[in-house]
């Protein structure tokens, strides 16, 4: 008990030692760090030997006018009680510091000795902020991540600071940068940007001349006549972490190949040495002198060679084995007859004669934990024998385009479990295994060779019954199984799969083979998704076992498409899972109607034991009805361009889809025949519960009388086929929790006398809950009895009108300024109409106006409550009126080329203004922006003259990016040919 208590004080002590340690270091550091935000910039002592500055801008300090003047007028003071000419270090965090640019620009004009500078959330040219960046000769770090999507442009005077060490632009979506001199940056060690986006490195002319170099990604030789010799990359023997050298045919001699001088570059880890493969000629005997002398140093871990056309290995990636600490080794599409000392390896050459290519050495790789083995014609066996000494290291092998390949150390999947086991074992770490396109292999691990451990396996194009096998296990996420089949085969195919270790897998897809068989599926215990596509009919049922009721499937989610089953097969295979809730059918043409089984019995054991004479009722319901029965526990479907030719008639109907107690949403598109496929008139086709219904291309839908019961529906998505009345929607709206209604209609939908409309508008008012309607406007929506009805509870409507129309009637405007509750109106489409309703300003709670029609030529009045306007593709619209609403907060121009200039002024209430590709606007307000401006965004598409007249606003206004959506932002970016202006 004694050396606890010791031990226990022991740590007390130690912890107490690093808090004083730790407060200290803070105090000593306060007089030359210091750390500013808009909650401590007016209070916080400023010591004269302060030396390291950071500032952080929160969307707090911007979310107003007023918070961002407070913070703006704190930070200029700054200036009086800060001597920036003393800064040794400057951060500036926060996507909204750009906001303060002209202030910073300000404050740190003289502040020319700093050395590091971290700049987060960019929105601005550097010389926005550093107006004397040529001065700042002292800098050594720069590291710049602007906002998603920001066009960086650094200016040229940058490759003047000949003491830069570190440029760090690996945060930056978009780059405008020369790295024409860049060779003057003679200290630079450092420059880091995302290689996969900009092709930068291999663009440094002179590269030799960055002597201490440790990131250059890519080399490529004689890219130019000068400036891209080999002896440039033998000048950088500091390079680390990872190098491709690219057009090595362009290397003629060994003395050119020694110039690189790889030998000597002891940090780096990875090496890529390609020869372009799409060179006109080759030169085998040159181009295995020019390999045999890029010798890497030991040390290296990666080796990648690419496009060699020499015949030979070279020897010290063989029997002078010189890189024996790789730990990666791809060889893609190599012209040799023998290869490194990768075990018992077998090629054919010219005249079909097998011969051993390599074998097992002393001197060989002992570390290898991934090989690439790609596009080698000639190979055609790897022998597995349990001696190679990397099989046990090996996580990752890749064998990719061999066409003469049939063997690999690998179980063929006829062997007995004991000897897959036996050989598999030989590879105790591998994770991932690729295989695509060698059609003759033979010799392949049942997938998947290991169980509860990240596994990934993909075959592709081999020599299996697959023409593709996916199989991935990530921790924490879907365990996965892809299968897609060549159409034939039977059940012979699933022989590589090991059921063992597949007792995890929660996905499951079958694209042409047959259906999974029953003796297999019930290994499959955490299944609980699968998919089926193409599958021939006749491998979907499961005959055997079914009278037994013993096989149960966890499986909640089954989508089945483009398959020729009956509606009794499918209600077979449905019948194994009986806690589905999600059922997806597409594209299953001999599907002739739907019904719903029997609740499935489950209670106890004798209910158990009955469920087989059940399920030979249902399945003779099936064969005589030729019906799809539900499992009674959907709550989601959705079926697909089925049901497309009418009912024979002897066809007996399902009786609808009412006993599904549990059906949440429905989505049925294309089935043209659905309603006389799953009910009579005398039965209502959906359940009471149903809460989301979309039907597209259904016909049998006159009126909606067979809807009229969903009192529980919120969502009705509608385009039916053929002629179709409002009769039966009034009941569901005046008593049901209809709060948006989608209706791609035929033209007067809503026209001519419906009993069920009611009479009473006050009570219908007080029981509608329709809040969104999407409609056409030729649907007669806008009439004065139907606007009556509506006017109490709609508060956003889409309208979009035909091809032909020009313009609302004289009825139809007055109908709809009777739709006084409006708070969201957009009008859309209509390619000949030219003018808005006239009375659009009496909507007097209208807040959001949009309109997307091409040959609108002006606007009306507005209503004096509109706080959004948005203007999109109004090709024919030339200007806007003089005065927009005094309320109007947002004002948005998208695609509208033919408006020339803004009005003179914009209201005083405007806080954000977006325009987006209107090329003929360029300038701003003549009066200028108001004083309540809030965001800015002009950024794409528009003319230089527009983005150069904003750019001088930078730092006058609360900004950040547009497309983070943030509130209050100021987003201006500029082509690099305006940078600096």
């Amino acid at each position: 008990m004694n050396w606890l208590i010791m031990d226990f004080l022991k740590n007390i002590k130690k912890r107490m030692e690093a808090d004083l340690l730790h407060n200290l270091a803070v105090k000593v550091s306060s007089y030359e760090c210091i750390s500013i935000n808009s909650s401590n910039v007016k209070n916080i002592q400023i010591h004269p030997m302060v030396r390291y500055l950071s500032i952080t801008v929160d969307n707090t300090d911007i979310e107003n006018k007023l918070s961002f003047e407070d913070y703006n007028e704190n930070l200029s003071a700054l200036g009086k009680r800060l001597k920036v000419e003393n800064l040794n270090t400057l951060m500036l965090f926060g996507d909204y510091h750009g906001s303060f640019a002209k202030t910073f620009g300000a404050l740190f004009r003289e502040a020319n000795a700093i050395r590091v500078i971290f700049l987060s959330g960019v929105s601005y040219d550097m010389d926005d902020i550093f107006h004397n960046f040529a001065k700042l000769v002292h800098l050594r770090y720069l590291r710049i991540e602007p906002l998603s999507h920001w066009l960086l442009s650094l200016p040229s005077v940058l490759f003047r600071l000949y003491h830069l060490e570190v440029l760090d632009l690996s945060k930056a979506d978009r780059c405008a940068i020369s790295t024409r001199h860049m060779g003057n940056l003679v200290k630079m060690r450092h420059f880091l940007v995302q290689e996969d986006k900009f092709n930068i490195h291999p663009n440094i002319f002179g590269v030799g001349k960055l002597k201490f170099f440790q990131e250059l990604r890519e080399f490529r030789v004689r890219k130019e006549s000068e400036g891209f010799e080999p002896s440039q990359l033998g000048q950088l023997t500091e390079l680390r972490e990872s190098i491709g050298i690219y057009n090595l045919e362009k290397v003629k001699t060994k003395e050119e190949a020694n110039e690189l001088k790889l030998i000597h570059k002891k940090h780096l880890r990875e090496l890529m040495l390609e020869w372009d493969p799409e060179r006109p000629n080759k030169n085998p005997l040159q181009e295995e002198n020019i390999l045999e002398s890029l010798v890497p140093h030991s040390s290296l871990q990666k080796l990648r060679i690419k496009g060699h056309g020499g015949t030979n290995c070279p020897s010290w990636l063989r029997d002078n084995l010189s890189v024996k600490c790789l730990e990666t080794l791809c060889l893609d599409g190599v012209s040799w007859k023998n290869l490194p000392p990768l075990g018992e390896m077998w090629m054919v050459n010219e005249r079909d004669e097998e011969y051993q290519c390599c074998s097992i050495s002393p001197a060989s790789f002992h570390n290898l934990k991934r090989l690439q083995l790609s596009s080698i014609s000639s190979l055609t066996k790897w022998v597995g024998n349990g001696a190679c000494p990397f099989f046990s290291h090996l996580e990752v092998l890749i064998v990719r385009d061999c066409p003469e390949l049939i063997e690999l150390p690998f179980p063929h999947p006829t062997c007995c479990q004991a000897q897959q086991e036996e050989i598999m074992a030989w590879f105790p770490r591998l994770r991932e295994l690729v295989i695509e396109d060698c059609p003759k292999l033979a010799s392949l691990p049942s997938i998947p060779w290991r169980i509860h451990a990240p596994c990934f396996a993909k075959i592709e194009r081999a020599g299996s019954c697959f023409e593709k096998l996916f199989y991935k296990r990530t921790d924490g996420q879907e365990v996965r199984v892809n299968v897609v089949g060549k159409g034939d085969h039977g059940d012979v195919l699933w022989n590589e799969l090991n059921f063992s270790n597949l007792i995890d897998v929660e996905y499951f897809s079958m694209v042409r083979c047959p259906l999974l068989p029953l003796n297999h599926m019930r290994v499959l215990t955490s299944l609980k998704k699968i998919e089926i596509v193409g599958c021939p009919s006749s491998s979907l049922p499961w005959g055997q076992g079914v009278g037994h009721g013993i096989y149960r499937f966890p499986c909640e989610y089954f989508e089945i498409r483009e398959c020729d089953t009956s509606g009794k097969e499918l209600t077979l295979l449905l019948s194994f899972f009986p806690k589905l809730s999600n059922l997806i059918i597409h594209d299953c043409k001999n599907i002739t109607g739907l019904g719903v089984a029997e609740n499935a019995k489950t209670a106890t054991e004798e209910q158990q034991q009955t469920r087989g004479d059940n399920k030979e009722i249902i399945t003779a319901a099936a064969a005589s009805q030729g019906l799809l029965l539900l499992p009674s526990k959907i709550q989601h479907l959705i079926i697909w361009d089925c049901f497309s030719n009418p009912p024979n008639d002897d066809h007996t109907r399902g009786g609808g889809l009412q006993r599904l107690h549990s059906l949440h949403t429905v989505d049925i598109r294309n089935c043209a025949e659905f309603f006389s496929s799953i009910s009579s008139s005398s039965f209502p086709p959906f359940p009471t519960c149903l809460q989301q219904l979309t039907l597209w291309g259904v016909k049998h839908m006159e009126t909606l009388h067979a809807i009229s019961n969903l009192t529980s529906l919120t969502e009705l998505n509608m385009r039916s086929l053929g002629e179709s009345r409002a009769d039966g929607l009034w009941p569901l709206l005046a008593h049901g929790r209809l709060t948006k209604l989608v209706l791609r209609a035929t033209s007067c939908f809503f026209a001519g006398p419906d009993p069920s409309r009611p009479n009473d508008i006050e009570v219908f008012s007080l029981s509608s809950k329709l809040l969104h309607l999407t409609t056409r406007s030729n649907t007669g929506v806008l009439a004065a009895p139907i606007c009556s009805l509506l006017s109490s509870t709609l508060t956003r409507l889409d309208l979009t009108f035909d091809d032909e129309v020009e313009r609302l009637t004289k009825e139809q405007e007055e109908a709809l300024q009777l739709l006084t509750s409006l708070q969201e109106i957009r009008f859309s489409w209509g390619d000949k109409l030219q003018r808005l309703p006239a009375g659009l300003h009496k909507l007097i709670n209208l807040k959001k106006l949009g309109i997307w029609c091409s040959a609108i030529q002006s606007l009306p009045s507005l209503p004096s409550s509109l706080r959004e306007l948005e203007i999109y593709r109004c090709d024919s619209l030339k200007s806007l009126p003089n005065s927009l609403p005094s309320s109007l907060e947002i004002l948005k121009i998208s695609r509208c080329q033919a408006i020339k200039s803004l009005p003179n002024s914009l209201p005083s209430s405007l806080e954000k203004l977006k325009i987006y590709d209107c090329q003929a606007i360029k300038s701003l307000p003549k009066d200028g922006l108001p004083s309540s401006m809030l965001e800015l965004d002009v950024h794409y598409d528009n003319s230089e003259e527009l983005k150069r007249e904003c750019r001088k606003l930078i730092g006058t206004i609360p900004g950040s990016i547009f497309e983070l959506n943030i509130v209050a932002t100021l987003y201006i970016s500029l082509h690099p040919c305006t940078a600096g202006t």
